[in-house]
Parts: structure tokens; sequence; C-alpha cells
């Protein structure tokens, strides 16, 4: 009897030297009496696309901001809650949960196996804060991640999409409300979309703690799509979709199914805007016919790639990128009042003011409206077509709306080319941050100061693109 409590007892010793040993070394590691059924990380299964056989799991999301939910369920009907606060996401780091009487540990690895290999070097001056992107690998397309990294290379939050199959994710940002509330979304693909351009999405809104709020979609239950969602209020907000109906085009001589698309801007669950680019033609007019054998998989169509509001007027800003322009809407009518860029451009731009597949237009604290002109330039090769280095641009514009004219114009040559996706965050006068989307040179994103030239920090993720990278000074 003595020899069976001597067993029992070293055998607890050394589950709690073990567990010692974890803990010292930023591991955490918990106890359970009874046989493990299923463990829920942040309300995911760690068996969700596992089995329970595994070397090693991992979460569907964790961050080192909020505490992280543990929920256990043995066996025997108990459910066990449990939650640590991580201080740092690192590799070879992991959360052990032991059972007693399975004699057996799950290790919950700290990071995803698909978080991509990335480095921060930055100079004296950088701004400080935390960078939000979604990197997605740049040759097959088949994997996304949404990420925050801090600019001391910290990683602070990762997201996973939890849909089987569903790698891709896009669009990850901040919303402030009007009351200072802070909610951050992910376009998360749950159905492929018609065209490689384009897949269907739930928006799943978190609160300022990364707790999952609530996933949107239309009020039917219908997808939203990929590329845009803004958010004005809680409960207001856009949403877009897409059609395939057919249409000639007459650069192509010949009929062909076009993506239409549709706006709408919802407020308490009621759409009080829908704008459809099927009643614009004009819309599906290509500056140039770079998709024609580059890409010939994608269809026609405007390519909405951006909302957003324009405080002078609180009217609709538009941006297609296939037909490389900028359309304001009228919010209570939903009709145009102007075109910007494009085959049909109201402004009587010249040569050198015109751009192509741009992206992400934002308004700056003067008043400008800025973005990534992706600026294509194709040289043609057989039956190939390649875009050539250097073309890609910040475009920087006061638009005096009433006389239809630009009353300030500039262009600032980047050195690089960003064939599709890409960014620009202006932070200050001169200083922006440049998301460098997918590029020959497979550069990911730098801070950089446009007049002196200096950049102050590169994000490198070899292998990746990112649709967009955009900095907050903070998270509150």
């Amino acid at each position: 009897m003595k020899k069976s409590i001597f067993i029992i007892s070293a055998s607890i010793l050394l589950i709690l030297s073990t567990a010692i040993f974890f803990l010292l070394n930023h591991n955490h590691f918990l106890i359970i009496n009874n046989t493990i059924e299923d463990i829920k990380i942040n309300n995911y299964s760690i068996f969700l696309y596992k089995d329970k056989n595994q070397p090693s799991y991992e979460a569907m999301t964790l961050n080192t901001v909020s505490k992280t939910k543990i929920d256990i369920e043995t066996k025997e009907n108990e459910i066990i809650h449990k939650e640590i606060k991580l201080r740092k996401l690192k590799a070879n780091k992991a959360i052990y949960i032991y059972s007693l009487k399975d004699k057996k540990a799950y290790k919950i690895n700290l990071t995803p196996e698909n978080l991509p290999k990335y480095k921060i070097k930055t100079k004296p001056g950088h701004t400080k804060g935390y960078l939000f992107t979604a990197p997605i690998e740049a040759i097959n397309w088949s994997n996304a991640i949404a990420i925050i990294i801090k600019t001391n290379g910290d990683l602070i939050f990762y997201h996973n999409n939890p849909y089987k199959d569903m790698l891709l994710l896009a669009n990850f940002k901040k919303h402030i409300m009007p009351d200072g509330t802070i909610y951050y979304s992910i376009n998360m693909k749950k159905n492929d979309g018609k065209t490689i351009d384009y897949y269907e999405c739930e928006i799943f809104l978190f609160d300022k703690n990364f707790n999952l709020i609530k996933k949107i979609t239309f009020p039917d239950g219908s997808l939203t799509e990929s590329h845009v969602f803004e958010m004005l209020d809680k409960d207001h907000y856009f949403l877009n979709d897409y059609y395939e109906e057919d249409i000639y085009i007459p650069e192509w001589k010949k009929t062909l199914k076009a993506l239409h698309e549709r706006v709408f801007e919802f407020k308490d669950g009621k759409a009080i805007l829908k704008f459809d680019t099927k009643k614009n033609p004009e819309l599906y007019k290509h500056p140039t016919i770079i998709y024609k054998s580059f890409w010939t998989h994608i269809k026609p169509g405007g390519h909405l790639n951006h909302i957003l509001v324009d405080p002078k007027d609180n009217n609709l800003i538009l941006s297609f990128g296939y037909s490389s322009c900028l359309v304001k809407i009228d919010r209570k009518t939903g009709k145009v009042i102007w075109i910007l860029g494009g085959k049909n451009d109201m402004f009587n731009l010249k040569k050198e003011q015109s751009f192509i597949l741009q992206h992400v237009p934002q308004f700056t604290s003067d008043g400008y409206l800025t973005f990534l002109n992706n600026n294509l330039n194709f040289e043609t090769t057989g039956n190939k077509q390649f875009s050539l280095p250097g073309g890609s641009k910040i475009t920087k514009i006061k638009i005096d709306d009433e006389k239809r004219q630009l009353k300030d114009f500039r262009s600032i040559e980047l050195g690089m080319s960003i064939d599709i996706m890409g960014n620009i965050q202006e932070l200050s006068a001169n200083r922006y941050i440049i998301g460098q989307g997918h590029n020959q040179l497979r550069m990911f994103a730098e801070e950089k100061d446009i007049v002196t030239g200096k950049t102050y920090m590169v994000l490198d993720v070899p292998g990746y693109a990112n649709y967009k990278v955009l900095l907050y000074e903070t998270l509150d």
C-alpha cells in the first residue's frame, strides 16, 4: 500500500515539476482529472480539422490583448472554463492541457502552421504602432491569415478562416465609431466566387478585445463580397455583391458574361441605398485592355475595390479598378454625380493625371483625396503580357465638384510596379505606409518619406502579397 502511494505521489510530482518547467519557459500548463472530449480555444475546437492523435494542435485565433478563453469538455459531462493571459505569441511556445485519467497532454501551439515568416526593420524616427494586414501566398493564392504585428516585431493577433477548405480572407481593418467605440472586421471567405477576382464572404465583426460580436451578411442571409466593408456606426454599414449577365464589349468585339456589382447602404437592418452598375454601362469601358491576354480568366466589369464617404457633402465615392475611375454617387438618389478618370472622365484629365487600376482612395486631414495608382504599363511577348518596372505612383488631388476640375494635382513615383492590389496610407504630409500588393520584386510593405526618399520601416514577408497594409498608432 505504501509503495502504491509512493508511485502515485511520484507521478504527481513529475507532472508538477513538468508544469513548473513549462511555466518558467512562458508556456501554459493545465491539469484535468477526467478524460478530455473537446477543447475550445476562444470558442473554436482544436479538433475542428485534426483528430485526437496529433502531436500538436493550434488555435483558430489568439491574441495578447485580452484573455484567452479555454473551455474543456470531458466525457464525464464536465465543462471546465479557464482564462489565461498570453504575454507573447511565439513559435516555440504552447498551451499544454494534461488529462490525468488518460495520461495524455494536448499541446496547442501559440502560432499556427500557416503563419508566414516575417521580418521588420526600423530606423530611428519610424512611426510606432500596429500593422494590420492579411498576407496571402503570392504564387497559388491558396492561403491567407489576418495578423497584427507591432512595429517592434511582436505578433499581437492572428485569425485563420474557420470554414473548411476556405483558406482565404481579406480586408482586415479597424473601425472607429462616432462615440469612440472600436470594432475590427475581416471579410471571411465562405464560398467560392464565380471568378478568381471575387469570393463570397461573411463579415466577422470583433470588439476592441477581439471578441467576435457577430457575422454580418445581407438580411436574407446571402453573402457579401471580398473587397470592401465600410462601417459608419454599429448597425450602419455598406455591403456589396455581384451577379453575372451578358454584355457586349466593343474593345474585344465579343459578348461576355460581365460582373454587375451592387452597393447597398444598410441602417438598422434596412437598405437605404442601392447602386447597380448595370444601369451605368460606361463603367465597363476599360481604358486599357490589360486583361485580354494577360489574365484571360478575369471577366470584364468595373471591379469595385473601395467605398468611402466624402466628408464635404456626405455622398459616396466608389473606386472601380478595372474601369480605372472614381465615381461619386448621390446617397439619396443613387445617381452618378461625376466620374473621375477612365474612358468616361468628366474632369478632362490630362494624360499625366490619368490613373490605371487604382486602389484604396482615402481623404487626408487637409482635404486631399489620395490613392495608389498602380499605373500598369505592359509590354507583350507572344501571348503573354508583363508589367514594366517603376510605374506605380501615389496620386494626391483636390477636387472642385461644381466645376469638375482638379484644384491641385500631385503625383509621386514609387520606383516599382505594383501589379495588383496594394494601398497607400498617409501618416503625415510626406510620410506614407505603402502596402506593396503583388509585385515582381516580392516586396511587402514600407514606411517612407516621399520627399526625401528615406525609408523608416520595412516589413518583409517572403513569398507573400497583400491587399492592403494599415498602420494604427494605438489599438484603443
